[in-house]
């Protein structure tokens, strides 16, 4: 357990954190990316403050002291990939920025495993998504929706892809809140989001994160059934490592004629096989470049690249070292969580973040490239550290 001032302090950070998330998604609908770039600036400012709080203010025991340097190896030897990749050349902010968004994903973890929510936090944090949602329907009946290749909705996100992955995780917020809750009305609120919203990634096209959200939600409602299993530690490591495994099998099944089973990851209109370029393309840098990764090179020296899956995106881009560390480093955290989680409500949460996870087996925006949306992603581990036994909600 965390120190209770640092916890009291804490939970204001996590409140700004999601009103500048609510901010870059509402801005983002209504085309102000004036706005959207100011607040998405603004929360990795927010989250510098909040780490040197949590280093000034908190004393750590040994597990929390490791995390911290597996946190600063993968800071360090990142940036120092980012830079060797690119040997002598004169670069840009708009080339690191891509490593900005990565280092603020794996600082959010540190911190959230530093860190416990409070009631009125967690509420804060469940209400925020119910509006996330609300804005979301109420734009796509009066909005002006313009549609990706005249059939995907994208809510004005970059592309159908990311949108979907933003409104999955809302998805996931409002389906805690239902097993949350106590009203009836209050259910049939969030029940009501999520269908709208489930009906809104299926319009995107997303068939990566439609599957992730069916899987998720089978494996949430298990243990809304089965509430004293517990997730064992090694299936966790399997789930968090599983996209890399995805992109191999994926490979593999290319090759040998066997793709139609990959159906599921056709989105935007792209075939069951639109994967096997960038992926054998990243595997080769990661061969070429395997120690210091090929950041430079795979995106022909703009920053501005991603793999389409979380997994082999940091391997290729920061190598081999900083990809293992990455890997022991949120098996450490989660493993860390895992060991609270004994009501029904914490293994939910947990699950939710297993479900972001394998969402990455398809896209990479969890580490690059989506503005904010890390903030929702790490931010399940919080809910699944908090003791829902304290007192019984009611609202």
């Amino acid at each position: 357990m965390v120190d209770d001032k640092l916890s009291y302090k804490s939970v204001y950070f996590i409140k700004i954190e999601f009103i500048i998330c609510f901010l870059i998604i509402f801005f983002t609908i209504i085309k102000k990316t004036n706005l959207t770039s100011l607040f998405f600036a603004l929360s990795f400012v927010i989250l510098f403050i909040w780490l040197l709080y949590i280093l000034f203010c908190r004393k750590f025991n040994k597990s929390n002291f490791t995390n911290l340097l597996l946190l600063f190896a993968i800071l360090l030897l990142s940036l120092i990939s980012v830079g060797y990749s690119a040997y002598s050349l004169p670069l840009t902010f708009d080339y690191y920025k891509k490593h900005i968004m990565f280092c603020s994903t794996v600082i959010y973890l540190f911190i959230i495993s530093m860190t416990d929510i409070n009631q009125k936090t967690l509420e804060f944090v469940l209400k925020i998504n119910i509006c996330i949602a609300i804005v979301y329907i109420l734009f796509y009946f009066f909005g002006d929706m313009n549609l990706f290749a005249n059939k995907y909705i994208t809510f004005n996100f970059y592309n159908p892809n990311i949108t979907a992955m933003f409104i999955l995780q809302t998805i996931l917020y409002n389906f805690i809140a239902i097993n949350f809750y106590k009203k009836k009305r209050t259910k049939l609120i969030c029940l009501a989001c999520i269908l709208f919203l489930a009906y809104f990634i299926y319009r995107t096209g997303s068939r990566t994160c439609l599957l992730s959200l069916f899987m998720g939600i089978v494996f949430m409602l298990f243990f809304v059934k089965e509430k004293k299993r517990k997730i064992k530690n090694y299936i966790a490591s399997i789930i968090i490592l599983s996209p890399i495994f995805i992109a191999i099998l994926y490979l593999i099944m290319i090759n040998s004629g066997y793709i139609k089973i990959f159906n599921f990851m056709v989105s935007e209109g792209k075939t069951a096989d639109s994967r096997f370029a960038i992926w054998n393309f990243a595997f080769d840098a990661i061969l070429n470049h395997p120690v210091f990764g090929a950041y430079y090179q795979i995106s022909d020296g703009t920053g501005i690249s991603q793999m389409h899956n979380t997994h082999i995106d940091v391997w290729a881009s920061y190598g081999s070292i900083v990809f293992i560390l990455l890997m022991i480093y949120i098996i450490r955290i989660v493993n860390d969580v895992n060991k609270r989680c004994e009501t029904k409500m914490q293994k939910i949460s947990l699950v939710a973040f297993f479900t972001v996870i394998i969402m990455g087996m398809g896209e990479a925006a969890l580490f690059s490239g989506g503005q904010g949306i890390y903030i929702l992603s790490c931010s399940f581990l919080l809910f699944a550290k908090y003791d829902f036994n304290n007192k019984l909600i009611v609202g």
